[in-house]
């Protein structure tokens, strides 16, 4: 039996579930802490960058990446995650990496393993994606992909040691500037990430007593510094 997928599905599983642009913030830091939780970095940190003036949005981790042979599958898969086996990972299941999408003109990934001189790349056209959704010039996902991804490798010039996963927004809607230039962005954000308590809070101990008593764990384990 064979069954046919259409470019609607990828606009639900885009536009339909992530119509608020701050949740992909959400989505790429959470993604980041869950490759942190699977292996442990020394240090780790992920860090945000908005530059407003060329209206781009840069995430990035200093994980240990995707594995080289399994990149291409992860960034081509749909709702396919092997998330699903661990209980303690907690993005979603292999779509919210699409998540920021509709929202700019391309979308970047760029995956560096350890003791690796290459840099994979993988990319997603935002503008032709739309172009494609308002034109229903093919209703074919698999067609429909091919025509808007695009795969290439970098020379990597720094120590071949070093080891990250970057996500990159390039020229992002309305919908994001707006949102970037509330004064109340960073406000909203802090209540989405997975962000460690700051030591002047008060509760801080207590909540972690609370959690490891009934959770059998530590919460740090589950809190990331985010820049």
């Amino acid at each position: 039996m064979s069954i046919g997928m259409g470019l609607r599905l990828l606009e639900t599983l885009t536009s339909a579930l992530y119509e608020d642009p701050i949740v992909f913030f959400r989505e790429y830091v959470q993604n980041s802490a869950d490759a942190f939780t699977r292996h442990p970095v020394t240090n780790a940190r992920i860090d945000i960058k908005i530059d407003k003036k060329n209206k781009k949005i840069v995430f990035l981790d200093n994980g240990y990446g995707i594995p080289k042979k399994d990149f291409i599958d992860k960034m081509t898969s749909i709702g396919k995650s092997d998330k699903s086996k661990a209980i303690d990972q907690i993005g979603f299941r292999g779509i919210g990496r699409l998540a920021a999408m509709p929202f700019c003109k391309e979308l970047i990934f760029k995956n560096k393993v350890e003791n690796e001189e290459e840099i994979q790349v993988f990319s997603w056209d935002g503008e032709k994606y739309n172009t494609l959704l308002s034109q229903s010039e093919t209703d074919d996902l698999e067609s429909a992909i091919e025509q808007i991804t695009q795969k290439s490798i970098l020379k990597y010039e720094g120590n071949i040691s070093d080891h990250f996963f970057k996500v990159e927004l390039v020229s992002y809607r309305t919908e994001i500037e707006e949102l970037v230039n509330g004064k109340d962005f960073k406000q909203k954000l802090s209540r989405l990430l997975p962000l460690k308590y700051a030591d002047s809070f008060e509760a801080k101990k207590a909540i972690h007593n609370h959690y490891k008593e009934f959770m059998g764990e530590s919460l740090e384990k589950y809190e990331f510094d985010v820049y």
